[in-house]
């Protein structure tokens, strides 16, 4: 966890007051799991940024008082082991109505344990269940087909799981320490019913250097 300035990020126009990052490794990624089946997978490294202060929508520098800065935690922490999206209600911090999140923060100030039953009942399931299972489009089910078979040839090992409230990666650390990223966003429809999986530079350096004769 790490505490910065929002004038730290260079960007006035940054509204939030923190953000979290969560890599999950996943055995066999691409195996076609149905709901309710396991693919092995574990937390592999999480990161949360705290902002001491945050641009509000005028501009204006606020200073979070230690009610913001203890909801904005326990919001981003929530996200940083493996909620990757956000609750559209109940009596949870996973929701982005800041009301909520700080009634909960507010009760833990006052020294009582977190109660979340959103957050217990995602982990109250075994690491790697699958809860619904899309399918791809012709154009991105060749196109993770072509990664998967160049991660084995090229010793990737298995690849980091990282998901978002709008999209959703697949990624490889290369040798050379570059992420190779399969990217899926929305087209349009809603999320994940309907997107693309796009390859990032590096990905497409990688598959070029491949196809390349020796």
């Amino acid at each position: 966890v790490a505490f910065e300035d929002a004038t730290a990020t260079g960007d006035p126009s940054t509204v939030g007051s923190g953000d979290a990052v969560a890599d999950c490794r996943v055995d066999n990624a691409f195996a076609g799991a149905r709901s309710g089946e396991r693919l092995r997978a574990q937390l592999e490294a999480a990161s949360v940024r705290i902002r001491r202060s945050r641009f509000d929508w005028l501009g204006r520098l606020v200073a979070l008082d230690e009610l913001e800065l203890l909801a904005t935690l326990l919001h981003e922490l929530g996200h940083a082991i493996g909620y990757s999206s956000h609750a559209r209600g109940g009596p949870t911090v996973m929701q982005v109505a800041p009301s909520e999140v700080r009634l909960r923060a507010r009760a833990v100030l006052r020294g009582a344990p977190l109660r979340d039953p959103t957050l217990a009942a995602l982990y109250a399931l075994p690491a790697g269940t699958v809860l619904r299972r899309d399918s791809l489009g012709p154009e991105a089910a060749a196109t993770a087909r072509v990664f998967a078979e160049l991660a084995a040839r090229s010793g990737w090992g298995q690849p980091l799981s990282r998901a978002g409230q709008d999209s959703a990666e697949l990624w490889w650390r290369e040798r050379s320490g570059e992420r190779i990223v399969l990217r899926a966003s929305r087209l349009g429809s809603a999320w994940p019913g309907g997107f693309a999986l796009r390859a990032n530079t590096a990905a497409r350096d990688a598959l070029r250097d491949l196809a390349l004769p020796r």
